[in-house]
């Protein structure tokens, strides 16, 4: 170095050190997030803390990678936000439902099944989507009629549903099993409980012993008859192999009867 470079230089090499410190005095410091969700079910996020009501909390810093944030930034949380997903399926719908739930379910996608098996059910499916045709998917405002892997994808992706294998996807949970019956009900309740315990199921039984239990009874199937077996919001009323397989399967259990 030229002996007349030095003087200039010593200064300048006292002040950068200076410099560096006083950026990283600055540099703000990470902050506490939360995230929660209210007494509305809508999920909040804050960065101070929630209230002792709210549900789920969890606390990240800010700057933290999304939920999904590796598929393209997307949010499994604000797609469902902005468009919720609705199954529509009925208990004879065998291959093209479970193909239909196979797809939701890869992708993670929280739905709602709607099983269209009665005048009411199948009244709603006729104003959701204009036809009465299984299976159906709504994603937020748009339709899809009758499935199609191609169609339904390109509408989660407008969506901007995480695609298959994001991080967050959880499997969804079948819905829960119900059996009606009393202590009148003999073989066929019977074999109704046999079925279900053979295909190693879950579910509740209950005895429809007293006039409560007769009018819930009623209310569900318009008659007092058992055994009664309800798979979510679907009702087979009576005992038949062949029918609780179809019911069952079309619920997303593969136990099925043959």
């Amino acid at each position: 170095m030229a002996p007349w470079l030095a003087p200039r230089l010593a200064p300048a090499l006292l002040i950068l050190p200076a410099i560096l410190l006083s950026i990283l005095q600055c540099a703000p410091a990470a902050a506490q997030q939360y995230r929660w969700i209210d007494e509305q079910g809508r999920v909040q996020y804050t960065g101070t803390p929630p209230p002792a009501t709210a549900k789920n909390v969890q606390t990240k810093k800010f700057g933290d990678a999304p939920r999904a944030a590796a598929d393209g930034g997307r949010s499994l949380d604000e797609a469902v936000k902005r468009a919720p997903v609705v199954l529509y399926t009925s208990p004879n719908c065998l291959a093209p439902c479970r193909e239909a739930r196979q797809l939701l379910d890869g992708r993670g996608v929280p739905f709602t099944e709607i099983s269209a098996f009665d005048e009411a059910s199948i009244a709603e499916l006729k104003r959701a989507a204009g036809d009465a045709k299984i299976p159906t998917l709504k994603v937020g405002a748009e339709t899809r009629v009758g499935f199609s892997a191609a169609a339904w994808a390109a509408a989660l992706d407008a969506a901007r549903y995480p695609a298959a294998g994001a991080a967050g996807a959880k499997p969804r949970a079948l819905p829960a099993l119900k059996l009606y019956t009393n202590s009148g009900c003999g073989a066929l309740c019977d074999e109704a409980r046999a079925y279900l315990a053979s295909q190693q199921l879950q579910f509740t039984e209950i005895p429809v012993e007293d006039p409560a239990g007769m009018d819930e009874l009623r209310k569900l199937t318009g008659q007092r008859n058992v055994p009664v077996l309800t798979v979510g919001s679907f009702v087979q009323r009576g005992y038949d192999a062949g029918l609780y397989s179809r019911a069952l399967e079309s619920a997303g259990y593969r136990a099925a009867a043959k």
